[in-house]
């Protein structure tokens, strides 16, 4: 399983893999297993394309064309509100619609199986 986390700061830079943003995940470490990759760009025209991939894929269903037309503000409030209520959606065993779920650690150990109900059916939707 893939744990990947996207970052996009200010809508001019993205980066999207499995690196936490500390210093362990910046570092090869062969001996222990640990190795992350990120993939990342910067510009805003790159961005809004890259975005314009992304959206549709973490919202699902919930995609409209014009989300592109709100300010990246707009967007970022979005996808917060979206991963949020998935979230309480998850914690009461209810199915959600998009890819996106506002989660930390403590929470997801806590829900484990939870979580990894998500994930199945996410993978049985690709």
């Amino acid at each position: 399983m893939l744990h990947s986390k996207l970052t996009i700061i200010d809508g001019l830079y993205f980066t999207t893999g499995s690196a936490n943003h500390v210093d362990i995940s910046f570092h090869s470490d062969p001996l222990n297993g640990h190795t992350e990759i990120n993939f990342g760009i910067s510009g805003k025209n790159a961005v809004n394309h890259v975005l314009k991939q992304t959206l549709p894929f973490l919202l699902g269903s919930q995609w409209k064309p014009e989300i592109m037309d709100l300010p990246f503000t707009g967007i970022v409030e979005l996808l917060k509100v979206t991963a949020k209520r998935n979230r309480e959606l998850v914690e009461t065993d209810r199915a959600i619609i998009t890819r996106i779920v506002e989660m930390d650690l403590k929470w997801a150990l806590n829900r484990r199986n939870q979580v990894i109900k998500t994930f199945n059916l996410w993978k049985g939707n690709e």
